[in-house]
């Protein structure tokens, strides 16, 4: 009878330490990595990616990891509850350029348009944004190309008059006048909004933190990336 609850411990053990070892010590409350296929959600472990509620959408895995291209690929997750301060950490590799402003993932209140997301713009430019009203309160330039073919790690803090991304390491400025609406309830991967269109890019590895990252630990969590 213990050998399962020593082999259930193991894996907790193991699947939390990747992902801190992952964010360079910081502990995500989410975590899902669509190469290994494990979930770490709201500070439960999961079986997978399959196992977390409210998913819609059929969830790819493997050593590429989720590639999000429209139709059944888009994924969204209901039912989440993320306030604000919060932070964001994505790892992909983009495949293709729609030539438009392309959403990578993003977190909302039930109104698509009051979001927090990470996109690629029609200049292939990687941003982290924070929109309220269809607004971008928080749209930073990180002087980052996406590139085809080329994986990169990005992230960003989600706080009231304290937002601020990096992307491979590198930080962008702090933006110091901006609202943040109430909790995020759904979380969407290659999901659009109006005027926008779904990416076209594998989806390695996400992580969320209920917390503001400081600027250290948005560094060092989008430092490398794992092939």
């Amino acid at each position: 009878m213990r050998a399962p609850l020593r082999y259930a411990a193991a894996k907790n053990s193991t699947v939390r330490g990747r992902a801190r070892a992952y964010l360079r010590g910081l502990v995500p409350d989410y975590w899902i990595d669509f190469v290994s296929n494990q979930v770490i959600w709201d500070g439960a472990l999961l079986k997978g990616i399959a196992d977390i509620p409210g998913l819609s959408g059929t969830a790819q895995t493997g050593v590429d990891g989720h590639l999000a291209n429209a139709g059944a690929s888009v994924l969204t997750f209901a039912g989440i509850n993320i306030p604000a301060p919060f932070g964001i950490f994505l790892e992909a590799n983009r495949q293709g350029d729609l030539g438009a402003n392309e959403t990578l993932v993003q977190l909302d209140s039930g109104f698509s348009l009051d979001c927090s997301r990470i996109t690629i713009n029609a200049a292939d430019s990687l941003r982290p944004q924070e929109f309220v009203a269809n607004t971008a309160t928080y749209n930073p330039a990180t002087g980052y190309t996406a590139a085809i073919g080329v994986p990169f790690r990005v992230a960003s803090r989600h706080a009231t008059n304290d937002c601020q991304g990096a992307v491979n390491g590198a930080l962008t400025a702090v933006t110091t006048s901006i609202t943040i609406p109430a909790n995020r309830t759904t979380l969407q991967i290659g999901a659009a909004v109006s005027g926008l269109l779904p990416c076209n890019a594998y989806i390695r590895r996400l992580a969320i933190v209920k917390r503001g990252p400081t600027a250290a630990e948005l560094s060092a969590g989008t430092l490398g990336w794992k092939p």
